[in-house]
């Protein structure tokens, strides 16, 4: 398997390392770094950027995984169109299984700073386990980006489905710090990159055979 993307692929570490002591399969994170492939280059970088994706796409032609998860910050970028040909590119290489997942909770402050404030201002100091303060916009890219990549026969993950509902989103899973699901405003923490890889790995495996999964 390869997580592919930039630092919300990178997010995804922790939860796969501890699926690992469920699943039997290998991963690797490649990250497209300075070169995102949904932004125009400015032209002093272009050379560059060119020569990073040539390498990139030829390590994935190497490795040639069974499994690609996808994975970015979408809020940032503004070509998500160019989805299409980076599908595209998975195909022809003999990728089985694409997986994109869609935005993440965006917050206006650290979860952190926001349970404590709801706390301050609750009379019994009670610690929600939800929170509705994020930014409903930061979810606005999850339909074209289901749309492209259903288009092209890959399959597209809510993580607003797994953390959301009409309340909130959940952002904690116990009482201590370690517990709080992300970091910062968009990133996972351990525990929510592995609250998120368990919700999701059944749709991340699916028509993937253990050995297979192992093997690449």
């Amino acid at each position: 398997m390869v997580a592919y993307g930039d630092s919300h692929a990178g997010h995804l570490f922790p939860g796969l390392t501890y699926l690992q002591n469920e699943r039997t399969f290998r991963y690797k994170l490649i990250a497209w770094s300075s070169c995102p492939p949904f932004s125009d280059i400015v032209p002093n970088e272009l050379e560059y950027c060119r020569k990073q994706q040539t390498a990139v796409e030829e390590e994935l032609t190497r490795l040639r995984p069974d499994i690609v998860v996808i994975s970015a910050f979408w809020y940032e970028y503004k070509r998500i169109e160019r989805l299409s040909q980076m599908l595209q590119f998975f195909q022809r290489i003999g990728v089985r299984r694409v997986v994109v997942l869609g935005a993440v909770p965006y917050w206006p402050e650290p979860p952190q700073a926001l349970l404590y404030k709801t706390m301050r201002l609750d009379p019994l100091h009670r610690i929600p386990d939800r929170l509705p303060v994020f930014y409903p916009e930061g979810f606005k890219f999850d339909k074209e980006l289901k749309m492209i990549t259903t288009a092209q026969g890959a399959t597209f993950v809510s993580v607003h489905d797994v953390f959301c509902n009409e309340e909130g989103c959940v952002v904690r899973s116990g009482d201590t710090a370690r517990d709080i699901f992300q970091v910062d405003l968009t990133h996972f923490s351990a525990a929510g990159s592995w609250y998120l890889i368990s919700h999701i790995a059944d749709e991340i495996f699916n028509g993937i055979s253990k050995s297979e999964a192992a093997r690449k």
